[in-house]
């Protein structure tokens, strides 16, 4: 389990070099918002945010980035894997 972990915050790690720039102004904000939510530990409510983000803007690799680090603070691990590996598929 330990090494999923460590496999999983490696992965997304690694897709921080991939994140676009080219999201509209109203999805930027939420992931600015989210990103603000969840330094305050505010993991449920940040993930709110990019799933809002990712309604405006659908293939948001920096909103779905920060999705994944979401739920992996929450250690919801599968949902994790999930993000990262939509990050991962894009080949942004």
């Amino acid at each position: 389990m330990k090494r999923t972990i460590v496999s999983i915050a490696l992965l997304i790690a690694s897709c921080s070099l991939f994140l676009s720039h080219g999201q509209d102004a109203k999805a930027e904000k939420l992931i600015e918002k989210g990103v603000e939510l969840h330094d305050e530990g505010k993991y449920k409510e940040a993930i709110e945010a990019y799933k809002e983000a990712l309604k405006l803007s659908p293939k948001s690799a920096q909103a779905t980035y920060e999705l994944s680090l979401s739920y992996l603070a929450l250690k919801d691990y599968q949902n994790a894997m999930k993000h990262s590996s939509e990050i991962l598929d894009s080949g942004n």
